[in-house]
């Protein structure tokens, strides 16, 4: 089975509870415990477009292009990264391609030669582990309040039990559903911060 198909949530999250929940992956979870990342994304769109509801993946097909940079002990990993809208507004799950790049600003460069530019641009420090088949990110944004990324990588057949159980993970964490951001972090940021 490929399993290309990212199902996450992502909810806000506390001081208190983020401290806790990275204690708790530190100590249950050693073994597939990461952090701290340094992560900078930049994200690109077409040079026609001149506002974010035309970048907001709402419409089947509809992409994100990302360009990310990770820094980890002073190495650094490039990947290019594009997530495809496959269920009108769903953005719980889509379709996810991601290829590793050897330069970011060789990649950034034949971006723009292409006819993209940047619109917008954040960073992050994430620490993340893996309780049984869920991926949890725990990520303390540059100018805002830490959050928590939880997915699942399944078939499309699966993603509605994947939904169900990344659910699950939220309330036996006692993290309210009024936290759960419906889009994305991300989203949020982009609709305060994008330039075009």
């Amino acid at each position: 089975m490929e399993k290309k198909y990212e199902v996450e949530y992502r909810a806000l999250i506390n001081i208190e509870t983020f401290k806790k929940l990275l204690k708790k992956g530190k100590k249950e979870y050693s073994e597939s415990f990461h952090g701290p990342l340094i992560i900078q994304d930049a994200y690109f769109c077409p040079q026609s477009v001149k506002k974010f509801k035309e970048v907001e993946m709402e419409e089947v097909g509809s992409y994100s292009l990302r360009l990310r940079r990770e820094i980890k002990s002073e190495k650094e990993n490039v990947t290019l990264n594009t997530k495809i809208i496959k269920q009108k507004g769903d953005h719980n799950a889509w379709l996810e391609h991601e290829v590793i790049i050897s330069s970011y600003k060789e990649c950034e460069k034949i971006l723009k030669a292409m006819g993209f530019k940047i619109f917008f641009e954040f960073k992050k420090t994430r620490y993340s582990f893996k309780e049984n088949e869920i991926h949890v990110c725990l990520e303390d944004i540059d100018n805002f309040q830490p959050i928590i990324e939880i997915e699942i990588l399944t078939s499309k057949s699966k993603t509605e039990l994947a939904k169900k159980k990344l659910l699950e993970y939220f309330s036996k964490n006692n993290i309210e559903q009024k936290t759960i951001v419906k889009k994305s972090v991300t989203n949020m940021l982009m609709r305060k911060n994008s330039s075009f």
